[in-house]
């Protein structure tokens, strides 16, 4: 029992058992969904937890499905797939506004060209 008790094996179960399945240390949750709310993490930037706490409370799907703990961020079952979609979609937002940018100037230019070819 001692064993399972330095382990942390019957933390684990305990957590488990009050619906908290998943969990993730702040810092690797940081890394990864910061560009939920980058300017907001970045303002609190030594402290992880307040930065976790930012990101998620930003994400409407997901209130009352997460607890901060002192070293790890814990999830209800689920909750991690919606955080997911929501960072695919700043993902996309972004590049759809990089590919805007490069569409823009590659008209750009080929109206000069066609403009030069007139002229």
């Amino acid at each position: 029992m001692h064993q399972l008790t330095c382990n942390g094996v019957l933390e684990g179960i305990r957590i488990c058992r009050r619906g908290f399945p998943n969990r993730c240390v702040y810092a690797d949750f940081k890394h990864r969904f910061v560009i939920i709310k980058p300017k907001e993490v970045h303002a609190l930037e030594p402290d992880l937890k307040a930065g976790t706490k930012v990101i998620l409370e930003s994400i409407r799907e997901v209130d009352d499905r997460w607890r901060l703990g002192h070293t790890m961020v814990f999830f209800r079952a689920g909750t991690i797939g919606l955080v997911e979609e929501v960072r695919e979609q700043c993902i996309k937002a972004i590049l759809n506004y990089i590919q805007g940018l490069c569409r823009g100037y590659l008209g750009r230019m080929q109206y000069k060209k066609e403009i030069y070819k007139r002229t």
